[in-house]
């Protein structure tokens, strides 16, 4: 249960972290947010590990 509620938690935040960074492409113009694809990569996936690191920590204490 822990688990299933990492992954969502974190495909939820890759989402939303490409959402915010497609508007800030939108409406900032700035080479730093063209759409490319180490770009798409970082938004796409390191919330997800990130999120996916955090709760296994937290796995791992409550299995000790």
């Amino acid at each position: 249960m822990l688990r299933r509620g990492a992954a969502n938690l974190g495909i939820a935040a890759s989402v939303a972290a490409f959402g915010m960074n497609e508007v800030a492409r939108l409406t900032l113009r700035s080479p730093l947010f063209k759409l490319k694809p180490q770009n798409v990569a970082f938004w796409a996936v390191i919330p997800s590990l990130v999120i996916k690191y955090s709760y296994n920590d937290s796995v791992h204490e409550r299995i000790d």
